[in-house]
């Protein structure tokens, strides 16, 4: 890449990026390749602790740009129910970044009541904007986020 051009974009803006520099749109607009097969994620219990372990294959052209990392937020949906986008997000401690090739995070989910539960995972920046849609998991609209799996507590 060329630093000269990249700054130049981080400076200009055109009508459809609405003031935006032109790379900045590029960035929050962008979509990326990353692929998980759900069946090969591995979701476990210990306690109240919810962990989550998936292999990733990025299919796109670049990873993310300048090493930005993204976190990881969990939702648990009644298992069969649809998202509604009013469940709360449990924060990981897992982050994700250029590079990624094994997804791994884990968080306490002891506020929920005891029940099966499908597992969204959404990756996001820290105020969950700009999620990353994975390649291969259903995607809920409402949660901006990818099921990967269900569980019991």
């Amino acid at each position: 890449w060329n630093a000269a051009v990249l700054a130049k974009l981080d400076k200009t803006t055109a009508a459809y990026s609405a003031g935006e520099s032109i790379f900045k749109y590029l960035l929050t607009h962008i979509g990326y390749r990353y692929a998980v097969v759900p069946e090969s994620a591995r979701i476990s219990l210990s306690g109240t602790t919810l962990a989550v372990s998936a292999p990733l294959e990025n299919l796109g052209f670049a990873e993310l740009p300048y090493h930005r990392t993204k976190w990881i937020f969990f939702f648990c949906v009644p298992k069969d129910s649809a998202p509604t986008g009013a469940e709360p997000a449990f924060a990981t401690s897992g982050t994700f970044s250029g590079g990624t090739r094994t997804l791994f995070a884990e968080a306490n989910i002891g506020s929920i009541s005891a029940g099966e539960y499908d597992v969204y995972l959404k990756i996001a920046n820290s105020s969950g904007k700009y999620a990353i849609r994975l390649d291969g998991a259903v995607w809920s609209d409402a949660l901006k986020a990818n099921k990967l799996g269900s569980f019991r507590l």
